[in-house]
């Protein structure tokens, strides 16, 4: 938020800064971990009997992604953390318009995210979590050339394990060899990785046509 932009170059610097900094919805994923995270960089919190988080460090809100700019409009809010698939309208329109704010994201140190994504596997081997380049492609104040690198939950389809070998092997193929079109539509298609399929399926089965086209 442009009000701070001379304060908040890390998640490190909200210690001890006293700003007003949104983790999302009581209860919510966000709210896990945007503690969880910025427990890693020093910040200390407690829970409180109404299950509210409080913190010496920073004054804690719990809102929404769109209340939270929202509140940045407003000067209201310093900082907030938000889930979503990029780009989030509610960031793009905060950082367009006439009431436009000098907006920015930060960063996540590789030291940081590598901790945060071994915490989070399932059955302490799939990861549940991987890291995400953000760039000028979604959001339109990165600067060209310039990337934020953060955190990204990641996508798997379910399906029945009534439909055919034949039906989900054609399902897999079409998903991983139509990225160029999945990118005319989405541009966060440009992080997909057949790499990194396996290691994302975590304790779910894989289907038979699935590990067929990944076997080929």
């Amino acid at each position: 938020h442009g009000r701070n932009a001379d304060k908040i170059h890390s998640l490190a610097d909200l210690k001890n800064s006293n700003l007003k900094v949104s983790i999302g919805d009581m209860g919510s994923g966000v709210e896990a971990n945007a503690i969880a995270l910025m427990e890693k960089y020093g910040l200390t919190f407690t829970k409180g009997s109404d299950g509210a988080w409080k913190s010496d460090d920073i004054q804690i809100q719990n809102l929404s992604v769109a209340k939270s700019a929202d509140a940045v409009k407003d000067d209201a809010l310093d900082v907030f953390f938000f889930t979503s698939g990029a780009p989030a309208t509610a960031i793009t329109e905060l950082a367009a318009g006439g009431n436009a704010k000098n907006v920015y994201m930060l960063s996540l140190d590789d030291s940081v995210m590598e901790e945060f994504i071994a915490d989070n596997k399932i059955d302490g081997a799939y990861d549940v979590f991987a890291k995400q380049t953000i760039t000028h492609a979604q959001y339109d104040f990165i600067p060209e050339g310039k990337s934020v690198n953060t955190i990204g939950v990641t996508a798997t389809y379910i399906v029945s394990n009534s439909l055919s070998e034949e039906v989900v092997y054609n399902l897999t193929k079409a998903l991983w060899e139509s990225k160029p079109e999945l990118l005319t539509a989405h541009s966060i298609s440009s992080n997909m990785n057949v790499d990194r399929a396996f290691s994302t399926i975590g304790n779910v089965p894989v289907h038979p046509g699935a590990a067929k086209y990944y076997t080929e």
